[in-house]
């Protein structure tokens, strides 16, 4: 997964440049500057842990980078429900989902957490997105690329 392409898929859909912006210290560009408001958006970052972390952490620094936030695993800390449950809330509550495809399927929930015992929690995720009419967005590592190696 190269940057570029997760900067060119990410711009393409979110950026429409629109009409060309007054000059600066105009008034027509300060009436611009108070009509615009900048849109933060909650993207969930889906993927498997522990073969994907580098990849994780590459993606959460682009998004900060372009001024977007990251809902991800590792900042969900305790809580009450089952993760199923949990990851579920975060999904339908976030704007969008970026889900990174490597080598590994990932935890698969019991009926007894929530789950049919066949699907993965990532298969979970992406289609709660659906479900909710949220984007999302896929990247697949390289197959010929080990296990875990860096982006």
């Amino acid at each position: 997964m190269a940057n570029g392409v997760l900067l060119t898929a990410w711009e393409g859909a979110y950026c429409n440049p629109g009409p060309m912006p007054s000059a600066p210290g105009s008034s027509a560009a300060t009436a611009e500057a108070e009509d615009v408001a900048r849109q933060v958006l909650d993207v969930f970052l889906s993927s498997t842990s522990e073969d994907m972390r580098e990849y994780r952490n590459t993606v959460t620094e682009i998004l900060s980078r372009l001024g977007q936030f990251t809902v991800r695993m590792e900042s969900f800390g305790a809580k009450p429900n089952k993760p199923l449950d949990a990851c579920r809330e975060e999904v339908e509550r976030c704007d969008a989902l970026i889900v990174l495809v490597g080598h590994r399927y990932g935890w698969v929930p019991s009926k007894a957490d929530g789950g049919d015992g066949k699907r993965s929690i990532t298969w979970h995720e992406v289609q709660w997105a659906l479900d909710s009419k949220r984007p999302a967005y896929a990247f697949m590592v390289d197959p010929a690329a080990p296990v875990g190696a860096p982006p």
